[in-house]
């Protein structure tokens, strides 16, 4: 374990940490400027390199949907009193779509507020979201328009 953590420390501190992806650029000894092709994430991860299995990837996911509970809690002071079934809906389509498109649902997100969780189901799926993704959109509009059956 000893050596585990020393390592980590190790790497960690030569490579650093960025969040989102980044193109590697440094100088070379004869100072020539270089800025590499592929992306890195991370830990000096190549996301070209980059394979998650599915407990990573499922980590990940817990990780985004706290985060965009989060967010939908700063956003909407009702969010936390709804429904189980609309939260999951909401929650579905932040993370399609991301909160900022999802803040354009803005009758849909009036009738949520309202307690019409029908007529929000129906008014979301008159969009291109629902066009572009029909399935989705009706599976998570069901999700919606059922929260108090």
């Amino acid at each position: 374990k000893e050596i585990m953590e020393k390592i980590l420390e190790i790497i960690k501190e030569h490579e650093g940490f960025k969040s989102k992806p980044y193109s590697l650029e440094y100088k070379t000894a004869d100072g020539e400027n270089v800025v590499e092709k592929f992306k890195t994430i991370g830990y000096g991860f190549r996301l070209d390199y980059l394979e998650l299995d599915e407990e990573i990837s499922t980590l990940i996911l817990i990780k985004k949907i706290h985060k965009i509970e989060k967010d939908l809690d700063a956003h909407f002071k009702f969010y936390d009193q709804l429904p189980e079934g609309v939260r999951h809906g909401i929650i579905s389509m932040v993370y399609q779509l991301g909160l900022s498109t999802f803040l354009k649902f803005k009758k849909t997100i009036a009738l949520i507020e309202n307690g019409e969780y029908k007529l929000a189901a129906k008014e979301a799926l008159d969009s291109r979201w629902a066009v572009q993704t029909p399935n989705r959109a009706i599976a998570v509009t069901e999700m919606i328009k059922n929260a108090n059956d």
